[in-house]
């Protein structure tokens, strides 16, 4: 079963995670020719092996990557006086 074309962006959120632990699928042509659907399921090792082969066990054709929703980011600006007072200068 072919894997459904993905549009995959990263995220800058407060944490961060390595991009290939967002992999849950990989196909990839094999050295013989055949083409190979992995997943954690499917294939285990050889999953875990190929998220981080670069290209070693075979050409990744596509990939199916686990997709974060972005969370709103609300951005809020006050200026503050700069007195004394606020900088804790007028302590008596």
């Amino acid at each position: 079963m072919p894997l459904r074309h993905t549009h995959c962006l990263t995220h800058t959120h407060a944490h961060h995670v390595a991009l290939h632990t967002q992999v849950l699928a990989l196909e990839i042509i094999k050295a013989d020719g055949n083409l190979e659907l992995l997943t954690p399921e499917t294939h285990p090792l050889l999953m875990r092996a190929a998220r981080v082969s670069v290209g070693q066990i075979g050409i990744v054709a596509r990939i199916k990557f686990r997709i974060v929703r972005e969370m709103p980011i609300k951005r809020e600006l006050r200026a503050l006086p700069t007195t004394g007072e606020v900088l804790g200068l007028n302590r008596g």
